[in-house]
């Protein structure tokens, strides 16, 4: 009996869709399959039926609705079974608005929306540059607009990774103005080309983006035992000894991001700015150790040019 390992890379990306499209939303039409993996019939016919040769009564077909539906003893196989997969697939059409991805959505374009956010003004040409200097550890010659500066600036940087920070693309590279690495909006590049130079310091000297820092996050105390408990379960808080807490590992370059956008830099200002002892009002997390935030915030160190 042919076993799903042997299938190739591309029926067992179908299968895994069918599965998360199964879990999720109860139903997959053959039809919708072709659409998105733009295959014929007969190809998505033959993977369902390796499928449920593999995994017997884990998928029914129901005639009146010409689609498979869970079978007595389906459970996710292939896919992570992680919400947050099919949730991500459709933040990813609601900020989008692509027609590409309707069919992955089952042509429905009203399931889903979204706050907007500000247009992507990164130029096709920067991009395909940052890119191919990023993967082949090529130069940028680039004209940049820093805040650090009255007027743009040219210089030489050494990209070596792609950084979303939850409102921008950014690049982690080493900078020939001064000397070191930082970070840079990719949005800000005015004018750029690839360039053979090599960098004099290589990417495995960036200690910033190599060592992490270890932050813990908990509920406002300010909120009541019923308003932290729910605030732990949507950051997916853990519980130990000293209450809810939400720990991660972050690259120490991207530590200012982190307290931007959960708003933990103004949790620690107003601690700050009140006393030692006070909490602000109106924010649900703040940092377990707000002294361990302080070095980072920007303002404190210059984290992006």
């Amino acid at each position: 009996m042919e076993s799903i390992e042997s299938l190739t890379f591309a029926q067992q990306q179908r299968l895994r869709f069918i599965e998360s499209m199964v879990l999720w939303e109860g139903v997959v039409q053959r039809q919708r399959v072709c659409d998105v993996f733009r295959v014929n019939p007969n190809h998505v016919t033959r993977d369902i039926q390796i499928y449920k040769r593999q995994f017997p009564k884990s998928l029914e077909y129901n005639p009146s609705a010409r689609a498979y539906e869970p079978g007595a003893k389906f459970a996710p196989r292939l896919a992570s079974g992680d919400p947050s997969e099919y949730l991500a697939l459709l933040l990813a059409y609601a900020e989008s608005q692509s027609v590409a991805m309707l069919p992955v959505l089952g042509g429905d374009r009203h399931l889903v929306e979204a706050l907007p956010t500000p247009t992507n003004s990164v130029g096709q040409y920067v991009l395909r540059c940052v890119i191919k200097a990023t993967r082949h550890g090529k130069a940028l010659e680039v004209l940049y607009n820093s805040m650090s500066y009255d007027q743009p600036t040219r210089r030489t940087l050494w990209p070596h990774a792609l950084v979303h920070v939850g409102f921008q693309w950014h690049i982690r590279a080493y900078d020939g103005l001064r000397n070191e690495f930082r970070n840079f909006a990719i949005q800000r590049i005015a004018e750029v080309n690839v360039s053979e130079q090599r960098s004099a310091v290589p990417s495995s000297e960036d200690g910033d983006w190599h060592g992490k820092l270890r932050v813990e996050i908990m509920p406002n105390p300010r909120l009541n035992p019923h308003q932290q408990g729910i605030v732990a379960k949507e950051y997916g808080m853990k519980k130990n000894p000293d209450g809810w807490v939400w720990s991660e590992n972050i690259r120490r370059c991207l530590v200012g991001y982190f307290a931007v956008h959960y708003r933990l830099d103004q949790a620690v200002r107003d601690r700050m700015s009140i006393d030692g002892d006070a909490h602000p009002q109106g924010i649900p997390v703040i940092p377990k150790d707000p002294d361990q935030l302080k070095p980072y915030l920007f303002g404190a160190t210059l984290q992006c040019e």
